[in-house]
């Protein structure tokens, strides 16, 4: 009988114990795996990988690009909390990120910077001259080509995969579906620029060389030499010039910069002034494919 009883509270214990755990369980669900991208390109490109199966928090707000932001207190708390950070690389968000960084104490935050991916992979990254003819910098605009896009893609999913295997599943249908989407976008690309009737372009910035690379466009020249710095008299003249003697048909511009130059110089020209979005703020709609869908029309339109 004594033997009875024991077995009985025991069974009676464990069953409390298991009660116990399912309250807690239920009660306070894990919290989902949490990816911080530091801006919108970033965004763009890893939303469609995670779908609904994390958490995507972006440092920068809309309509901020990276190249004059100016961190707050709050994204310090931010990624305290990340487990996983996607930066771009190639020193876009070096003069802010660093920083920020040391502010968080978190050595154990893992970190995909995307331009050394890209080097891993063995896509080559290019160099752009500085405004003040100093030397060379890399171009950090990898993401403004569909190919770059295809790796990016690959290199998010697979860090995931490693630091959220529970997902694995997801994450990789996920990838292989967006990076047929960009493959196919390469491949319009591909036949669109292949059919225009001029290859020559100016940019508002030094934004689209690795897609001037893969499809066989040259950039003869930029508005701004670097970002936020308006071009001078003298820089205009040049401009003037060359869309004189080479014949363009349109000058670009971006919609997170003020145009207020360059629309009195298309005038001056009497060419449109077309938008070519280097997608560094979330100013348009659809994601990647349409954003770049527009500028292969604005292009298509400048130089057919």
């Amino acid at each position: 009988m004594n033997k009875f009883f024991l077995f009985l509270g025991v069974i009676i214990v464990a069953i409390g114990v298991v009660a116990f755990l399912w309250q807690v369980d239920v009660g306070q669900p894990r919290r989902r795996f949490t990816i911080v991208t530091t801006f919108y390109p970033l965004t763009t490109l890893t939303q469609p990988i995670v779908g609904d199966a994390a958490t995507i928090v972006q440092l920068l707000p809309a309509g901020q690009g990276p190249h004059d932001y100016h961190p707050r207190p709050s994204d310090i708390a931010t990624l305290k909390s990340a487990d996983l950070l996607i930066e771009n690389g190639a020193g876009l968000e070096a003069q802010w990120l660093d920083a920020l960084l040391k502010s968080t104490n978190r050595s154990d935050l893992p970190v995909l910077n995307l331009a050394l991916a890209l080097k891993a992979a063995d896509l080559p990254l290019l160099a752009l001259s500085e405004p003040d003819g100093s030397g060379l910098h890399t171009d950090p605009h990898l993401w403004l080509a569909p190919r770059n896009a295809v790796a990016i893609v690959g290199s998010i999913a697979d860090q995931l995969i490693r630091l959220d295997p529970n997902k694995a599943t997801t994450y990789q249908s996920n990838a292989a579906a967006f990076q047929a989407k960009l493959q196919a976008l390469d491949t319009e690309s591909q036949r669109r620029v292949g059919e225009f009737g001029t290859k020559q372009f100016i940019a508002f910035h030094d934004a689209f060389t690795y897609f001037a690379r893969d499809y066989g466009l040259q950039q003869v020249a930029t508005i701004e030499l670097a970002p936020g710095e308006a071009p001078s008299p003298s820089q205009l003249d040049e401009i003037h010039r060359l869309v004189t003697a080479k014949e363009l048909k349109a000058l670009f511009t971006e919609p997170q910069f003020s145009s207020a130059t360059v629309d009195q110089l298309a005038r001056d020209l009497g060419i449109p002034l077309l938008i070519l979005d280097p997608l560094e703020t979330d100013e348009g709609a659809g994601g990647y494919v349409a954003a770049m869908q527009r500028n292969l029309d604005s292009l298509e339109q400048a130089l057919k």
